[in-house]
């Protein structure tokens, strides 16, 4: 019920915005840097880790932008853990919804991760890999500079079979999970 009251104050604030151009970055050029949440498949489980993020963003129009970036996550469950890191590219499309403070975006994203595993009859296991999906998200504009991001991205990740210091041979089968992130962006 109180995530419903929040949703409904959210949708209510974004409709009696001031009109204008949108919230993307008023500067052709930003900074951004965002906690994450994210889920892998860990052994047939999906399990959950905390990491960051660290983009440049180029927007060359009011509501279009490309962001290049760096992620990282850790995920543990009980003695097993699983690193995740790499780049990825992140287009955006923000809707005009008439607000100088607020837009809702669209955005894509494509990652090439490597990741790093600890797992009980594994040890040391590494394989790269790539994430490939999109989302959304709600741009805050906080001062002419400073936007604060709230987005979420749904993504397909793969990764290569690895080989553990054991010589055992870890299979990772393909699976969907999400990123979602809080960050803020400051714009030059």
């Amino acid at each position: 019920m109180r995530i419903r009251i929040v949703g409904i104050a959210a949708v209510a604030a974004i409709l009696m915005s001031p009109a204008s151009a949108g919230a993307q970055s008023a500067q052709p050029w930003s900074l951004q840097g965002s906690a994450l949440l994210a889920n892998v498949d860990l052994g047939g489980e999906l399990v959950g880790g905390v990491g960051i993020e660290a983009q440049l963003r180029y927007t060359p129009a009011a509501l279009w932008s490309a962001g290049i970036g760096i992620q990282s996550t850790t995920h543990k469950s009980g003695g097993e853990q699983l690193s995740l890191s790499g780049f990825f590219v992140e287009p955006r499309y923000a809707l005009d919804i008439g607000s100088d403070r607020f837009a809702p975006y669209l955005a894509g994203r494509l990652a090439v991760l490597s990741q790093d595993s600890d797992l009980t009859n594994a040890p040391n296991a590494k394989s790269s890999g790539f994430a490939i999906g999109g989302g959304g998200g709600l741009l805050i504009r906080a001062t002419p500079k400073m936007n604060v991001d709230l987005g979420v991205a749904f993504v397909n990740q793969s990764f290569s079979d690895a080989t553990a210091s054991n010589g055992s041979v870890v299979k990772f089968d393909a699976f969907f999970g999400y990123v979602a992130k809080v960050g803020v962006s400051f714009g030059f």
